[in-house]
């Protein structure tokens, strides 16, 4: 990521302020196939809170439902899309963000080398 200078973003959710269930479906698409995988899934899930990527091939949504059997819903016709390999869902009940190794990155990266705590 920092080598091509990409900006990576990372809301942070609190799912216990959520109405309803909270899911995170996380989705391994085959080669070639990300983008329109990622376009159709992120036009079809209703009440969206975040898209990450963190490879060619998977993207975690995190979404919301009025109950546990719309996340068995969005899994069926996930699997159903053209170009995804696999794909899971959970239910999420607790959220805890560290991005302490994504600060060590970019502080290796801009002083050239590793970098001791």
């Amino acid at each position: 990521m920092l080598e091509s200078r990409a900006v990576f973003f990372f809301p942070i959710v609190n799912p216990k302020k959520a109405q309803g269930v909270s899911f995170r479906l996380t989705i391994e698409a085959e080669p070639g196939s990300k983008a329109e995988v990622d376009r159709l899934v992120a036009s079809r899930l209703k009440n969206l809170a975040f898209r990450a990527t963190a490879s060619r091939t998977e993207s975690t949504y995190g979404f919301n439902g009025a109950n546990v059997s719309e996340g068995g819903e969005a899994l069926k016709w996930v699997n159903e899309v053209p170009g995804v390999s696999s794909a899971r869902i959970e239910i999420v009940e607790g959220l805890v963000n560290v991005f302490g190794w994504l600060r060590k990155e970019i502080d290796e990266y801009v002083t050239g080398g590793p970098v001791t705590d």
